[in-house]
């Protein structure tokens, strides 16, 4: 009977779940950068959190599914090697960069919206701002020349 029911144990559907939210591999199996982005690859982003209590939220994600991730790992992969963008879900959030390819056309749809939000903001006129100056929407260029908004995607502007 091809349309017949999948019928899934109590067990077996717990550890599929837990498989994929990244909690079935032993916490303290060392983590590399490969490892971390592989683990942020599976959840499909980590949002980013300033809730500060014990340490910011999404510090604490990625913690409790491997006790040996470090934070200035997760800043090298988004900061320093691209692998990992800055944008939006429904808060904010790190996506790696291998999924911008499925997020390009949600930046497409949004961009109208995004843009009269910024002129409400910013006021008129911004649009005649010079990339790379302060008060562009693309922002002011950070280190190495590249924006802050474009730092994650690894790009440089003119690309």
């Amino acid at each position: 009977m091809p349309n017949a029911p999948l019928t899934v144990p109590a067990a077996g559907a717990r550890r599929l779940l837990l498989d994929l939210a990244g909690l079935a591999t032993p916490p303290r199996r060392r983590q590399s950068a490969d490892d971390l982005l592989a683990l942020i690859e599976r959840l499909g982003f980590v949002q980013i959190d300033t809730v500060n209590v014990v340490e910011r939220a999404h510090h604490m994600i990625l913690f409790a599914r491997n006790q040996t991730y470090r934070p200035a790992r997760l800043r090298r992969l988004a900061e320093d090697e691209g692998r990992l963008f800055e944008h939006w879900t429904h808060d904010a959030a790190l996506v790696p960069t291998t999924f911008y390819p499925y997020w390009r056309h949600r930046f497409g749809c949004d961009e109208a919206a995004l843009r009269q939000r910024f002129r409400d903001w910013h006021g008129a006129g911004f649009e005649g701002l010079r990339p790379g100056r302060a008060g562009h929407p693309g922002g002011s260029l950070g280190p190495r020349g590249r924006s802050r908004e474009l730092r994650g995607l690894g790009l440089r502007r003119g690309a």
